[in-house]
């Protein structure tokens, strides 16, 4: 599955569906707002107060005639229906090279022939998985490699909470665990690996292994233990690059300014990155685009990196 946020016309294009007003509207406020307002206008007298002429509002903020002399001419109530219709055309066309080469791609890899067999979310569904995220699905999929599966205690308390999550925060979860906020195609193999942390308990976070689809659990004392630290983690540990940081336990009150030291000292170790040549990303000379978390603590003292980073 890949995680690919299209809107609704796009797919609809792939498979030879037409789009709808609907479908511009939901991803274009200003002609969200025009729509509605032509909408409103059901007699004459409204339609009269806000004189339009034929012309749209270009993606690019240009204003464009929809026929020859549009700009100046003025659409008659009785034509508001056909002037919505042209609206959506003209912005429909505004997005045919796009259109064009994701067919281009799309025809590469499958048949041209076996897109219209789909329905627009059927193809959705088929390429980046399902949005919503259904407990019970989720369930099958998971690989309980825990002491007694799925009767440990942690098990239990781990699906307690994920059941009582709304679907935003599953979305969350699956992130955390495997890098993207869709559940995975059903046919294509893919299961939760759900492990226990041997040796770490309530003051530990939960860990992930994205490239494996795992989640590793402290074993903790309950639920409400388990809810806090999970929560925490799942929205707070989003860079995989900073796994090492947001890994860290939560530290008792007098190593909390340790800890903000050692905070301290990455943020100066990042600023030095304009004062430091190194390689930008997919070259071999240039200034430095950025540094990751793990190098920056390669420029932390070791006391300031021990305070930091809680080793596995």
């Amino acid at each position: 599955a890949i995680e690919l946020d299209l809107p609704p016309f796009v797919w609809k294009a792939l498979v030879g569906e037409a789009g709808t007003v609907e479908d511009m509207v939901a991803i274009d406020e200003v002609l969200s707002k025009e729509v509605q307002s032509i909408r409103a206008a059901t007699t004459r007298e409204a339609w009269a107060a806000r004189p339009r002429t034929w012309r749209v509002r270009s993606i690019t903020g240009r204003t464009v005639p929809l026929r020859p002399g549009g700009l100046d001419a003025p659409v008659a109530f009785e034509h508001k229906g056909q002037y919505l219709e042209e609206m959506l055309t003209f912005r429909l066309s505004e997005m045919e090279p796009q259109i064009l080469a994701l067919k281009q791609g799309f025809h590469s890899v499958v048949p041209p022939l076996v897109l219209p067999l789909f329905t627009w979310r059927e193809l959705e569904r088929k390429v980046c998985g399902t949005a919503i995220i259904d407990l019970e699905q989720l369930k099958k999929i998971t690989e309980h490699k825990l002491p007694g599966k799925d009767k440990n205690p942690v098990a239990v308390y781990f699906w307690n909470v994920v059941g009582a999550m709304d679907n935003s925060e599953r979305a969350a979860l699956l992130a955390f665990a495997w890098g993207r906020r869709r559940m995975p195609l059903s046919n294509g193999g893919v299961h939760l690996k759900l492990e226990l942390l041997h040796g770490r308990g309530d003051e530990s976070l939960p860990e992930s292994h994205t490239c494996f689809f795992t989640i590793d659990l402290p074993a903790y004392s309950s639920e409400a233990v388990l809810r806090a630290k999970l929560l925490y983690a799942i929205h707070n540990c989003t860079s995989i690059d900073n796994d090492f940081i947001a890994r860290d336990s939560l530290m008792d009150d007098g190593e909390h300014d340790a800890a903000g030291e050692a905070e301290d000292a990455i943020a100066a170790a990042l600023a030095l990155e304009d004062d430091v040549d190194r390689p930008a990303s997919g070259s071999s000379t240039g200034p430095a685009s950025g540094w990751s978390a793990h190098e920056a603590g390669f420029l932390l003292t070791n006391e300031e990196h021990e305070a930091f980073v809680v080793p596995r």
